[in-house]
């Protein structure tokens, strides 16, 4: 936790030592990251052979993601990170000086990280990861034969819903309420009496918590099922950790106002106006994804800023002047 906090120091020291070079190769950054994902993968891959942490009864695909969350991390950032590093990918494969075996390389690579990303019971990653790589096909197409685009669109809206109704969470949904819905509500509700300077982070993180256990609709519909079914947040007590707005923006206006909501969209709209040339696709595509993922989390543990930081910084560096606008 402290390191998270902290570490930041380290990722500019690393920005130090790049801005000796004019230009960091994206392949390589392409390849570093799907790699990182083949490791995490691998790692999960023999968790599930060759553990017995878990009961054999559960699912296949929930026993994986149990474990995947248990030993490396949470959904969201897995997600997240391979999201990227997919795009990068294909970033990389859409380049023309880029020659064909390190492109055979990165296609190779991206094949499994695309696989281990979908098999998530993150909702949001997977049905980002989904969207990537429709977008990122459709360009292709576009480029090879414009009036095969409806059709591809038809039927990958087609596949990409049937697939996302496999996830198991989207299952429960019909016959389950999803909390979420229940703790924008009730953020809604506190956000509307002081929607102009907010409660400031530290009070909110008593107030807020107090009134949501206080609440009887909230308690019902988010922190009792919370507790019940996760016990690792019930042994984390009445905290802002678990029981969080579980979106970025309605946590900037609760915690710093109106004037959050809009730095940080100030800040989105400003990344998304890098100088990156031919690559502003694949930037806004890596924006898109952290905004999907912004509206069930907060920016903090499970959506690094250090993380979105350095990957902006990697698209400024790896872009050649000449192509820059």
């Amino acid at each position: 936790h402290l390191w998270h906090r902290y570490d930041w120091f380290a990722y500019i020291g690393i920005v130090a030592v790049a801005g000796c070079y004019n230009r960091i190769p994206l392949r390589y950054v392409a390849i570093t990251m799907l790699l990182t994902v083949w490791a995490m993968a691998g790692y999960c891959a023999y968790l599930y052979f060759y553990t017995t942490e878990l009961d054999f009864l559960v699912s296949h695909l929930m026993r994986l993601n149990m474990l995947r969350t248990q030993h490396i991390n949470s959904h969201m950032i897995i997600d997240l990170y391979t999201n990227f590093a997919l795009i990068m990918g294909f970033c990389t494969l859409a380049d023309k000086s880029v020659r064909p075996l390190a492109k055979g390389v990165i296609g190779f690579l991206m094949l499994p990280a695309l696989a281990f990303v979908l098999l998530s019971d993150g909702r949001i990653g997977q049905f980002t990861a989904i969207a990537v790589l429709l977008v990122c096909l459709l360009a292709v197409i576009y480029r090879w034969r414009k009036w095969l685009c409806i059709p591809f669109c038809v039927l990958g809206l087609i596949g990409g819903g049937w697939l996302m109704m496999q996830n198991e969470r989207m299952m429960l949904l019909q016959t389950e309420s999803d909390p979420r819905a229940v703790i924008w509500q009730f953020s809604w509700e506190q956000i509307k009496q002081k929607p102009i300077l907010g409660y400031g982070l530290s009070s909110l993180s008593q107030t807020y918590v107090e009134r949501a256990y206080n609440d009887p609709q909230m308690y019902a519909g988010f922190v009792q099922p919370i507790l019940e079914n996760i016990p690792d947040f019930a042994a984390q007590g009445k905290t802002m950790i678990t029981c969080h707005p579980h979106n970025a923006f309605l946590m900037h206006w609760l915690a710093y106002g109106i004037m959050g909501v809009i730095v940080l969209a100030g800040f989105l709209v400003a990344a998304a106006l890098l100088p990156v040339g031919k690559r502003r696709l694949y930037l806004w595509l890596m924006l898109a994804c952290f905004v999907l993922q912004c509206m069930t989390e907060p920016i903090g543990d499970h959506l690094l800023p250090q993380l979105i930081c350095l990957m902006l910084l990697v698209w400024q560096f790896s872009t050649p002047a000449d192509t820059r606008p």
